[in-house]
């Protein structure tokens, strides 16, 4: 099941740049970070945003649409997370700054 991570009220934001770094993974295992629509919380994708190693720290450098629904228990439009392979991993996902319209 995806995580749904903190997005933004303003629909004008087009995408956020963030560093995505994993750390202490039990097992091998990818991370997808995409746009999280609180209508259909099960659709992740098929891409990862970066792919890890047991026991290994890895970060990336993400971009992320933010998705098209209002969740309106936040009144955001959210970026997900989802973390597919084995084991756990702890993820730290900074966020640098976003592109928007106008």
């Amino acid at each position: 099941m995806p995580t749904d991570l903190t997005g933004t009220s303003d629909a004008s934001e087009t995408a956020a740049v963030d560093n995505a770094t994993i750390v202490e993974p039990t097992g091998n295992g990818y991370l997808s970070v995409f746009p999280f629509n609180p209508g259909d919380p099960a659709a992740v994708p098929t891409t990862s945003s970066l792919n890890y190693l047991t026991g290994q720290t890895v970060a990336s450098l993400v971009l992320a649409a933010p998705g098209t629904a209002l969740n309106t228990k936040t009144g955001t439009y959210d970026i997900g997370a989802y973390l597919g392979g084995k084991g756990t991993a702890q993820l730290v996902l900074d966020e640098f700054g976003y592109f928007a319209n106008g």
